[in-house]
Parts: structure tokens; C-alpha cells; sequence
């Protein structure tokens, strides 16, 4: 839940940002924002579990444009996989693999990975059903671009399926 909360509060506040979705946050105003865009309205947004992110909202549409937020650079973070060396047996790998866990676990827990600088831009919004959605949203980690969610369809409180129908 310590993962999937801040998500879902950053997802709710990039598609409706003054909905109940969003009810248990704080909002402050912080000041405007200018860019060669336009200006924005800057809200400092608070929650529970520490949860803080920076809201930049259109100062003519008054639609969300941008949220900010620190978070754990994830990117870095490596499983690890364990595969049998060539010629090795089932025997030799599980006793090799023991004693690297053994050597892991002397060396102590590895540091957390660095808190990095995390940008949400919410853009093309579209009326749908009489509501405002965006339908392109990209993250982006630093400079670099990480993510782009392009919504092609959207529903809004579509008929809900029947219990004893089978989903389609």
C-alpha cells in the first residue's frame, strides 16, 4: 500500500484533480508559474504517508497541466536472477547461490536508491460526456522522458456489467 497509494493519489490528481478520488489531500497555494506556455497556478499538495506532490494548473482553462514530486529512482533497482552455469549441477548452484545470499547478507542491506525529481505533464484534454479528460500524459524522470500514456478511448460511468454476465 506504501507504493500504490501515492500512485493512485497522482493519477487521480493528473485526471480529476477536484474530485472526491482526491478528497483525503491538502492543497496550498504556492504562487504562479511562468513558462513560455503560459502562466499556472501552483498548489502544494499533502497527504497521508507522507505524501507531497507540486500541482501547475492552467491559469486560463484552470486544467492540470504538470505535477512535480520526489519519489525513489527506481530505474536503478535490479532483480536478480540466478541461473545454472554451464556444466554446473542443481546441487553446485544451490550451494553457490547460498553462499552469495551469505555474503549479501554480511555486507548489510544495499542503500536505497537516490530520491530523484519526477514530472507528470498532463496534456490534450477532451471533453468526454461533459467532463474535461486528458489524453496524453507523459512522465518524465530529470530530462529524460520515461513514460507516455496516450488515452484513446475513454468511458465515463459506462454501463456497468450485469453479475451473472460474463465480461467481455
Amino acid at each position: 500500500m506504501a507504493r500504490v497509494r501515492p500512485e493512485y493519489y497522482r493519477t487521480a490528481l493528473a485526471l480529476l484533480p477536484g474530485s472526491a478520488a482526491t478528497s483525503g489531500l491538502t492543497f496550498a497555494y504556492v504562487g504562479k508559474a511562468e513558462s513560455p506556455d503560459g502562466e499556472a497556478e501552483v498548489l502544494d499538495v499533502t497527504g497521508e504517508g507522507n505524501f507531497a506532490a507540486r500541482l501547475f494548473v492552467d491559469a486560463k482553462t484552470h486544467l492540470p497541466i504538470m505535477l512535480t514530486y520526489k519519489d525513489r529512482d527506481l530505474s536503478q533497482m535490479r532483480m536478480q536472477r540466478f541461473e545454472r552455469r554451464e556444466g554446473e549441477t542443481q546441487e553446485a548452484m544451490r550451494a553457490r547461490a547460498a553462499e552469495e545470499r551469505k555474503q549479501r547478507e554480511a555486507a548489510g542491506p544495499p542503500p536505497p536508491p537516490p530520491m530523484v525529481e519526477y514530472s507528470m505533464f498532463i496534456a490534450d484534454h477532451k471533453k468526454v460526456d461533459g467532463v474535461l479528460l486528458p489524453t496524453r500524459i507523459t512522465m518524465q524522470t530529470g530530462e529524460k522522458p520515461s513514460q507516455e500514456w496516450e488515452l484513446k478511448k475513454i468511458k465515463v460511468n459506462g454501463k456497468r456489467a450485469q453479475a451473472d454476465q460474463p465480461l467481455a
